[in-house]
């Protein structure tokens, strides 16, 4: 009998939960946290249909690692529930994780455009991947097992398929054969962004490629060789170019930057130089003549100094400028150049010793007397540098400038400042000489063959 009664009360409670509206359904999904929604979903199939929705409606992307800790049963259903709406996926996992997810990935995940794996992957893994259609973006950042194999395989086997992926980000994936991304690039001809910092031991072979097979490259993030990489300047629609320099190649940059100069001057809107002193006043005016530039990032080179700011002003487009641990750079040839470039709204000279409170005021008289359409605040990064944010901030004239949203002086270091200050741990190198073009006037571009 008791069982009976049980029974009778289990039934009526379900088909009050049924009866439930559905505007009551929505308000109690907010109080369940992403495994509770699986569960109940599981037993219910209107909270199933209120949970299908409310997917479609939080959006397409998803970043796996933020997600509340589920068991395998969870994520499984979570995927077949919330799979089909996603098109951008993120994931950073234990590698133990692998091998169970990415089937997941395959199976409920048929619009997935742009996956982004972190240090778990390996050439087996890379396999699993083609029958990701849809696919256009893959970043396999510091996946430092992934040899290349198993891509250049897969890219022979299924060339209708993977030449349409226009983005592909290798950064970190120390154990990349250049052989192999040589064989991957030649079928990559929709190829519109490509890193490879820190990922390939460079040779001539890798940048012929380039040039000859991914004409539509637009962004590239390269270290540099220690080999030629002029040809890269002859991509023909490249205009963002990111470099970064742990060994001496001053000669070899000087190369290329002169290319630029000649060929893609008027196309190079981002150009971003991560480097210990490996340039001289030459690179400074190679790059003062990219006139359309929009960012530009230097990073602790005693070569970029007020006259190099000086030829600097010849870049009236720029938007961002970067000049960290610069420390050549002073409060005069700042103000010269951010009076010059009108557009100018951005400027990190974080570690740069020579900048004072005298810079942010001479600022904001810039900003209140020039007749423009700059950007407002200007921001301003100066951690590590000689501007004492206890006096700024009881100035007058500062007070007024930050209450009408003229300008916004950003003291804290960031964590991305900090993995700066990390990535540059290490030995100073000295520039050689003897390289070539050492004997070549830099005072104007020249214009050399292909």
């Amino acid at each position: 009998m008791a069982r009976t009664l049980g029974t009778i009360n289990a039934t009526e409670d379900k088909l009050r939960l049924l009866s439930i509206s559905r505007k009551y359904f929505d308000k109690f999904s907010i109080l369940l946290r992403t495994p509770e929604h699986i569960r109940v979903a599981k037993v219910s199939t209107r909270f199933r249909d209120v949970f299908e929705v409310s997917a479609h409606r939080e959006g397409t992307t998803l970043q796996l690692h933020h997600m509340p800790d589920m068991t395998s049963w969870e994520l499984r259903e979570f995927f077949r529930l919330a799979g089909k709406h996603i098109e951008h996926l993120t994931c950073e996992i234990a590698l133990v994780d692998r091998d169970f997810l990415i089937p997941l990935i395959i199976s409920f995940c048929p619009q997935l455009k742009a996956l982004i794996f972190y240090n778990s992957l390996n050439d087996d893994s890379i396999k699993k991947l083609q029958h990701l259609k849809c696919l256009r973006s893959l970043a396999l950042s510091d996946n430092q097992m992934l040899t290349g194999v198993s891509l250049l395989l897969h890219a022979g086997e299924n060339i209708n398929q993977f030449s349409y992926i226009t983005e592909l980000n290798l950064c970190g994936c120390n154990k990349l054969t250049s052989h192999n991304l040589v064989g991957i690039l030649q079928y990559l001809e929709h190829l519109s962004r490509l890193d490879i910092r820190e990922s390939v031991r460079p040779t001539p072979d890798i940048y012929t490629a380039l040039a000859i097979h991914c004409q539509k490259i637009e962004v590239l993030k390269m270290s540099c060789p220690n080999v030629p990489f002029k040809i890269i300047s002859h991509l023909p629609r490249l205009s963002e170019l990111t470099l970064v320099d742990r060994v001496s190649s001053c000669f070899k940059k000087k190369s290329m930057l002169l290319e630029l100069a000649a060929y893609r001057a008027n196309q190079m809107q981002l150009l971003e130089i991560i480097s210990r002193d490996t340039l001289r006043f030459q690179h400074m005016v190679l790059i003062s003549h990219l006139e359309n530039l929009r960012v530009l990032s230097i990073t602790s080179n005693l070569a970029v100094d007020d006259e190099a700011l000086n030829l600097f002003c010849n870049l009236i487009k720029l938007e961002k400028l970067t000049l960290k641990e610069c420390k050549a750079v002073s409060d005069e040839g700042l103000s010269r150049l951010l009076s010059h470039c009108k557009q100018l709204h951005y400027i990190n000279v974080q570690f740069c010793l020579k900048i004072t409170n005298q810079f942010a005021i001479g600022a904001i008289h810039t900003l209140t007397t020039e007749n423009t359409e700059r950007k407002k605040p200007l921001e301003l990064y100066v951690h590590r540098t000689k501007v004492d944010m206890s006096v700024l901030s009881k100035n007058a004239t500062y007070k007024e400038a930050v209450a009408n949203s003229l300008i916004k002086v950003v003291p804290n270091v960031t964590q991305l400042d900090l993995i700066y200050q990390v990535f540059f741990n290490y030995p100073l190198h000295e520039a050689k000489s003897g390289d070539e073009d050492e004997g070549i006037d830099l005072t104007e571009p020249k214009l050399f063959g292909f």
